[in-house]
């Protein structure tokens, strides 16, 4: 007696000539697709140093300080060394490529801002701070009393004809209160155009503490 043989239920969709032939073989046919893949084929990821996939597309969010130091990013605020210089030799070509610009120094605390422009020979020119205008107390650290106090003084210099005799500038930052922002956001407005193409150099001047005395105790509310 044979054994039973199972029938595949690709036989019901066979006409009987094709049954013939599958069984005689003993094998059934294989499918075979004669369509083409139309598949979109994604850009390939970059790999970082890490070992994780990253997207290689620029970040539109970029801070304004970087912003601002890309103004000095230009050949007239890079200085050129010669090859082979010695230390003294650095020393005396920065001394004498930053020894004709003016320093717009930038002190921001959770409570004032101050402003001044002072000569190549660190004497001022203009200073002010948020108190000039009127803020008081805890209005002089704020954000718009520094975006005001900024604008009050590059239209002071540009009236008081100080801007002609800048052929350099310097902005030195000191401090990170709010005002920090404010003195950025408005050198690169409308108020800051006539200074943003004299910036050769932005420099963070805060003080770094180590050791020292002891700091004062935090305050606790409550």
């Amino acid at each position: 007696m044979a054994p039973p043989t199972s029938t595949p239920r690709l036989f019901s969709t066979l006409c009987t000539t094709c049954r013939a032939r599958i069984a005689s073989k003993g094998r059934l046919p294989r499918q075979i697709s004669t369509s083409t893949s139309l598949r979109a084929t994604a850009p390939p990821k970059e790999r970082s140093p890490l070992g994780k996939f990253v997207d290689s597309r620029p970040n539109p969010t970029t801070s304004a300080l970087d912003d601002l130091s890309a103004l000095s990013d230009k050949g007239y605020g890079r200085v050129q060394f010669r090859e082979n210089s010695t230390p003294d030799q650095l020393t005396d070509e920065t001394e004498r490529r930053f020894q004709n610009t003016h320093r717009l120094c930038i002190y921001t605390t959770k409570h004032n801002t101050h402003l001044t422009l002072s000569t190549p020979a660190a004497k001022p020119m203009v200073s002010l701070s948020c108190g000039n205008l009127g803020f008081r107390k805890a209005n002089r650290g704020t954000y718009e009393a520094a975006y005001q106090t900024t604008a009050l003084s590059l239209k002071r210099i540009q009236e008081r004809g100080f801007l002609g005799r800048v052929e350099a500038l310097e902005v030195a930052f000191r401090g990170f209160g709010p005002g920090r922002d404010a003195v950025t956001k408005c050198l690169l407005g409308p108020e800051g155009r006539g200074f943003r193409g004299k910036i050769v150099r932005v420099v963070d001047a805060t003080r770094v503490k180590f050791g020292g005395t002891r700091s004062p105790r935090p305050r606790r509310l409550g």
